[in-house]
């Protein structure tokens, strides 16, 4: 059994930072449209897939603007 521990992930936190704000929904508009490809912090998905059905996409991104305006 391997008993890897992984980094505590704070879920919307696209960057890598370790809080979850604007910055994260810039970054995540970014990686959805392509344009950022390159130095993703190495957790982003698991961090941004905030509806946690295993793919990153314009949900997570609705569901984390929903989360900035205090809406959900």
């Amino acid at each position: 059994m391997n008993s890897q521990i992984l980094p505590q992930i704070v879920e919307g936190d696209t960057n890598g930072d370790g809080e979850f704000n604007s910055i994260d929904y810039a970054t995540l508009k970014q990686i959805l449209l392509g344009i950022n490809t390159e130095n993703r912090y190495i957790y982003w998905e698991q961090a941004s897939d905030l509806d946690k059905n295993g793919t990153v996409d314009s949900i997570d991104y609705a569901l984390m603007k929903m989360r900035l305006l205090g809406i959900k």
